[in-house]
This record gives C-alpha cells, structure tokens and sequence, in this order.
C-alpha cells in the first residue's frame, strides 16, 4: 500500500486543491492501491475544523515549543520552523503503511504522475520529485 500523506497547517483553500488535484489525478486512490491523508501540524484550529468537517482521513500534530538549545540537542539546526516540518513529515512517515510519498499542501499533480515516480522507485534509494 502506498501512502500519500501532505503537511498543512493554515490554508483550508490548500488542503481542498491538493485533495482535489490528488483524487483526480492519481487513480490508485480509488481503486485501493493508495490512500491519502493529512498531518494537521501545528495547524490553526480552523484547519481542524474544516479537515473534520470534509471527513479528510488526518492526523493531529503538535510540536512541542522548545528553545534553540535545546533544539540543538535534539539534532536540530535553526531555524525552528524547519524542525517543525520534518517533525510532522516524521509523523506522517510514523502513520504510512509500507511506502510513503511526503508532498507539500501547494503540490498540484498531473495525469500519471504516480506511475513516474513510483517506476522509478526500486526499494533501495528515496525517490523525490523534482521542482
């Protein structure tokens, strides 16, 4: 099973297009061969709202607010915001199934889009898109 899973945080107008652009663009969704979902991270509450609202398979994430120093010790590096996006993209990883494709919410696909990237996919190497 291939798990889709998008970051957001604040834009309710960005979660409709990904999932939108995901659900018509990538046909594994319906046929079962993928699912998708979002990690509301450190999202407004309107977010959670409106993800509740749309019935949109989420998972909640909060980051713990910690200082510099001690986000050093953690292996993080400033800024902190970075920390807080690979946070939720490991809580994302955390929540798939066998193999993860992380994308951002301002990420719109293309017809076959899945297929190019997963044939390039061979278990032994991380496949990313290219912007």
């Amino acid at each position: 099973m291939i798990s889709i899973a998008s970051l957001i945080y604040k834009s309710t107008k960005y979660a409709d297009a990904v999932w939108n652009s995901a659900h018509r663009h990538t046909p594994h969704l319906s046929d079962g061969r993928a699912k998708f979902f979002f990690v509301a991270n450190d999202a407004s509450d309107e977010v959670k709202a409106h993800l509740k609202t749309m019935n949109y398979p989420h998972f909640i994430h909060e980051n713990e607010q910690v200082t510099e120093k001690e986000m050093l010790k953690m292996g993080f590096a400033p800024p902190g915001y970075i920390r807080r996006v690979y946070q939720g993209f490991n809580r994302a990883i955390q929540e798939a199934e066998d193999t993860v494709i992380l994308i951002n919410s301002d990420m719109m696909f293309s017809p076959g889009w899945m297929d190019s990237l997963c044939s390039e996919f061979n278990g032994g190497r991380v496949v990313v898109s290219k912007l």
